[in-house]
């Protein structure tokens, strides 16, 4: 029994070292500009269930970095990543429910994304959230929620939450 342990933290550690090769030389080859390699190794290191790598491979397709822009690869890698609680990936799925880009355009689902995000003390996600609740869509308006969305994300240090504060704030009173 104790052999079979040693066997399987072995190859335990083996997995986790090349995990984090795959990963550390995807870093490597976008450096030398290398991007196709990049992609690939992303790739690798994301179907090893690296959801960092799944993230930064999402995004590049999302913004169509050093590779053809394709939404709908972006989608899955971030659904992939986010169901595996990276929040950076929920972040960025719920902008493309918003936006409908590489899946049908869902309010609700970004808005239960961004609440999720928000939940855990992401100000970005506080924003978008707000932005929401202040227009209507996918949530009834309720520009108090609004603010309160806002100021957290002020709270959280985003500059963009202070600003949609200070203007909404007055309106309010």
């Amino acid at each position: 029994m104790k052999i079979l342990f040693k066997i399987l933290t072995a190859l335990s550690m083996l997995c986790a070292f090349s995990f984090a090769d795959d990963f550390d030389k995807a870093e490597e080859a976008y450096e030398k500009g290398d991007f196709a390699e990049t992609a690939k190794l992303y790739g690798k290191s994301c179907n090893s269930k690296n959801m960092k790598a799944c993230f930064y491979l999402g995004a590049m397709y999302d913004f169509g970095d050093e590779i053809e822009q394709n939404f709908t690869e972006a989608a899955k890698l971030y659904k992939k990543a986010c169901d595996n609680d990276y929040t950076d990936a929920c972040y960025n799925l719920a902008i493309l429910y918003e936006d409908g880009n590489g899946v049908k355009q869902d309010y609700a689902q970004a808005v239960r994304l961004y609440q999720d995000g928000c939940n855990n003390n992401d100000g970005h996600s506080c924003n978008n959230l707000a932005l929401l609740y202040d227009t209507g869509k996918g949530v009834q308006k309720n520009k108090k929620t609004a603010l309160q969305l806002y100021k957290k994300s002020c709270d959280l240090e985003i500059e963009l939450g202070c600003d949609n504060y200070e203007k909404l704030k007055p309106l309010l009173k």
